[in-house]
């Protein structure tokens, strides 16, 4: 899309629009990052980089992180946010990759390979099981 003509100009105000208002108005521009907010900027430029390595060419790539980045605004623009690490969820991709990995004697190699004693290794192939249990059977008894 582009932008407004001067006859709907009167009715677009991209200061009390919704953002998929904004983002269908604002068409292929991509506004200069030095006049964003920081946080919005950096957010830009790690979703614009991460798209681009995903192999989007650079001009789609910085539309879809604008766009992305005006939703986030949107939705978290004003308040207090904590952004956690992610270490949970690197822990729960690195027990999925053990449990793949896991062939049903091979504990103590998994063990040294990541570097955890093998009662961790257990507790883990426990924890996986079940969920791998409950994917396959659904949770039958549950309400």
């Amino acid at each position: 899309m582009s932008t407004p003509s001067p006859e709907q100009a009167p009715m677009f105000d991209p200061r009390t629009c919704d953002a998929i208002d904004l983002i269908e108005h604002l068409g292929d521009d991509v506004p200069p990052e030095a006049r964003w907010p920081k946080t919005l900027a950096d957010l830009f430029r790690v979703l614009e980089a991460a798209n681009r390595r995903a192999g989007m060419p650079p001009d789609r790539a910085a539309l879809d992180a604008r766009d992305r980045v005006i939703l986030i605004g949107e939705y978290f623009g004003g308040r207090m946010v904590y952004i956690p690490k992610g270490e949970a969820l690197r822990t729960a991709a690195l027990h999925a990759l053990i449990w793949s990995e896991f062939k049903g004697n091979n504990q103590q190699d998994l063990a040294d390979r990541y570097g955890i004693n093998i009662v961790s290794l257990y507790d883990i192939l426990k924890q996986q099981r079940k969920l791998f249990q409950r994917r396959i059977q659904g949770r039958l008894f549950e309400q």
